[in-house]
């Protein structure tokens, strides 16, 4: 059963919830705009370069294009999966059942670094043990920062069913809980 999975809410207010339970752990980090690239996103295509397509004889479009770039690089451990890990250890902890356990038997999760390092650092702000799967060709500072986060740091394969593997052998043998490092909605 996927602990993490029951009643995640999608909407507006279910991310301003999520928000909250994240907040007091992370760091507010801007967003912010560059007018030169706006510029370039926003210039019409020549009239040469749509000769050869579908668009050949027709006006090019004008579009305004503003882009706006969250700096989630100044997050804490340099990366938007703080938040994430963050909200799945909070949502861990506030499930009564869940949470008796956590500080005994830990979670686990298997990655090559970013993943890696958020959660290390959640679960130790949290006291709870934290064993992390990391491939063998992991960035030397990645290993370095995941276990100076004080997880306990499991090497394996590179490929995804290698990592699993490894990870499924940490929670037969600790009972660790799973939190999976993308494509989970609490992470």
């Amino acid at each position: 059963m996927d602990a993490l999975a029951s009643s995640l809410d999608f909407s507006r207010k279910g991310v301003q919830e999520a928000h909250v339970l994240v907040k007091p752990y992370i760091h507010r980090t801007p967003v912010i705009t560059s007018s030169t690239l706006d510029e370039i996103a926003s210039s019409p295509q020549s009239v040469e370069s749509l000769a050869a397509t579908e668009w050949a004889g027709k006006k090019a479009a004008k579009p305004v294009i503003r882009l706006f770039f969250k700096c989630e690089n100044l997050q804490k451990i340099g990366a938007f999966k703080a938040r994430g890990a963050f909200h799945a250890l909070e949502r861990l902890r506030s499930d009564p059942e869940i949470a008796a356990s956590l500080a005994q038997k830990g979670v686990v999760t298997h990655s090559s670094g970013n993943h890696a390092q958020a959660l290390a650092f959640a679960a130790r702000t949290h006291g709870i043990p934290a064993h992390i799967v990391m491939p063998t060709i992991s960035t030397p500072s990645k290993i370095a920062g995941t276990k100076g986060y004080g997880a306990n740091v499991v090497f394996s394969g590179s490929t995804a069913p290698e990592r699993e593997a490894v990870a499924q052998e940490i929670i037969e043998r600790t009972g660790a809980i799973f939190i999976p490092p993308y494509d989970h909605p609490a992470s």
